[in-house]
């Protein structure tokens, strides 16, 4: 790859952007519940969450210097918060546990109950 240079307003250290601090909330909260990495990872694994995810951003035009521009997908957001709820309902769960392993809180009736969370905004795997 080549640097071409950097537009100081764009970068990650002009905007104060911490991307290793980034990757370690998508493994796990603050608080210690589970990232949406993690949350996603276990949906996925069970036939929970559609295969195909939401993307944040979709691609809208592309300059014939091969410049990309983005917009936020308007749909994302309603993805994010049936993943948002699941997050929740598997940290409470998880919170829970005397030892804190996803592993344990999936029965058939919790999967089901997440299961209905994600068909209801039909971004699930279906049944």
């Amino acid at each position: 790859m080549v640097n071409l240079g950097d537009d100081l307003a764009s970068t990650y250290t002009a905007r104060d952007f911490d991307k290793r601090a980034e990757q370690k909330l998508a493994l796990a909260a603050d608080k210690g519940d589970f990232g949406l990495f993690m949350v996603n990872q276990a949906l996925y694994n069970l036939c929970i969450r559609t295969w195909k995810p939401v993307r944040k951003y979709i691609v809208t035009d592309v300059s014939s210097k091969y410049e990309v521009r983005l917009e936020e997908n308007k749909a994302f957001a309603d993805y994010k918060a049936l993943l948002d709820l699941c997050a929740q309902k598997i940290n409470e769960r998880v919170k829970n546990l005397d030892a804190p392993n996803p592993d344990y809180i999936f029965n058939n009736d919790f999967i089901l109950e997440l299961k209905n969370i994600m068909n209801s905004g039909g971004y699930g795997y279906g049944e």
